[in-house]
């Protein structure tokens, strides 16, 4: 009985009856649809056997439910072994996040691109779910403090007064991920070191190439996601007047504050 609880708690158990030598046989086929794997695979056991079996989802790919001799939402399941029986694991391609950025001149929907951008989408979230851009975090919202037609609106790093906010670490440079600086793409500001973005974004007002990465000529800025609903509200902030205060150019002079970012729900 000890030994029986441990290895339920454990997770992992076939349970068979002490003696199955003259049991008939029973064979458990299992098959996929979509992109994953379900462990064990298909195989023959004594009756009464009970078998749990596990799905796993391929990247990009979520478990969505069981189907045939099994049911269930859940990755996991049992399945008693009382006749032929076959299981199918349904998996689904995973949705990629959106967040809705309301600004005081409209909504911005942003689709991203976790499976092009791990590190960038992982990092640009926590920030939106942290209260960082629109002040929940009691540091005030963040604004648009760089707009220049024809070439992008920038923020997500200053409040209205201009001050700095104070963020987390850099992040490493992901411009190396196929996607192009394309209008309506977002992308992530940074210094002169590549590897030097940390809050602030930029949404491309036109195709820019010029911030792409080239092997071995040019870093590149790292493009994350695009915008999927709202691009006539960037073209809005677009054509807003700007001026100089002190270091900072191109500040829109009715500050465009960005009043809520938070992620979509599918």
């Amino acid at each position: 009985i000890l030994l029986l609880s441990l290895l339920l708690a454990a997770g992992c158990w076939q349970f068979f009856p002490p003696d199955n030598s003259d049991l008939p046989q029973y064979t458990l086929t299992v098959t996929v649809d979509g992109q994953g794997s379900v462990s064990p695979e298909t195989q023959t056991y004594p009756a009464g056997t009970v078998v749990k079996l596990t799905a796993t989802p391929e990247d990009a790919w979520q478990f969505d439910h069981w189907s045939g001799a099994a049911i269930g939402i859940t990755n996991t399941t049992l399945i008693t072994m009382d006749k032929d029986k076959e299981v199918t694991a349904v998996f689904k391609e995973s949705s990629n996040p959106k967040v809705r950025m309301k600004t005081t001149l409209g909504d911005i929907v942003i689709e991203l691109y976790p499976k092009q951008a791990p590190a960038t989408v992982a990092n640009f979230l926590q920030y939106v779910t942290s209260g960082f851009y629109d002040g929940r975090d009691g540091n005030g919202a963040t604004i648009f403090h760089r707009v220049i037609p024809d070439f992008v609106i920038q923020g997500g790093g200053l409040t209205a007064d201009l001050t700095q906010k104070q963020t987390n670490a850099p992040i490493v440079n992901e411009a190396n991920n196929g996607l192009k600086n394309l209008r309506g793409t977002i992308a992530m500001a940074r210094t002169s070191d590549p590897n030097s973005a940390t809050s602030q974004f930029f949404i491309n007002l036109v195709d820019n190439p010029s911030l792409d990465y080239v092997e071995g000529q040019n870093a590149g800025y790292a493009v994350f996601g695009e915008v999927v609903e709202g691009m006539d509200v960037v073209d809005k902030i677009a054509e807003v007047e700007t001026h100089t205060v002190g270091q900072y150019q191109d500040v829109p002079v009715d500050p465009i504050t960005i009043t809520s970012a938070a992620l979509e729900e599918e």
